[in-house]
């Protein structure tokens, strides 16, 4: 669902049960296992003043978490949810948090419990600095490796250790690269 320019948000708690029936009707009518979410800037955006991934006040966001909490209830275990995000969306939020820089981290902090898997857009983001404090330009391996690095062994979100965003376990993180 989603990707790049297409706009879509769930800024409406009343949105919640037609995007919950439309999305269950699509993936029963054409036999799909799951969704993925590419949901891009400014899809998926930070309000000013949400500032703690763990609870997110920013109100697309917390209806988009109830949203796919509801679909996996409703279409079971089996279901796959996916998440594609922007680098900015999940590693830029090691440098930044506010708008599109980190947006994805509550969403990936609310459902990880019921996420499949996780692949970062690598190619798609401007250079982002890694866990070592280098800054590193897209379309090369350490790229990759400093962006996936970020994802499993997690990160001081903003820099700030208050607000430490755990990494994922390896069986959630993809790499997936433009040939």
């Amino acid at each position: 669902l989603g990707g790049g320019g297409e706009y879509f948000t769930l800024a409406q708690k009343e949105s919640i049960p037609t995007f919950v029936n439309s999305v269950t009707q699509i993936v029963t009518e054409y036999g799909f296992d799951g969704i993925d979410l590419d949901f891009e800037s400014p899809s998926l955006l930070l309000n000013p003043g949400d500032v703690d991934f763990r609870h997110p006040t920013t109100p697309s966001t917390v209806n988009l978490i109830t949203a796919l909490r509801q679909l996996r209830e409703r279409l079971g275990p089996g279901f796959m949810l996916s998440l594609v995000p922007e680098g900015t969306q999940i590693p830029g939020g090691y440098a930044g948090y506010g708008g599109q820089f980190g947006s994805y981290l509550p969403l990936l902090w609310g459902v990880r419990d019921i996420l499949s898997f996780v692949d970062v857009q690598d190619y798609n983001t401007p250079p982002l600095q890694g866990l070592d404090g280098e800054i590193y330009q897209i379309g090369s391996a350490d790229y990759d490796a400093a962006m996936t690095e970020l994802l499993l062994d997690g990160f001081d979100v903003c820099g700030d250790p208050a607000h430490f965003f755990p990494g994922l376990p390896a069986r959630q993180g993809v790499l997936g690269v433009l040939t």
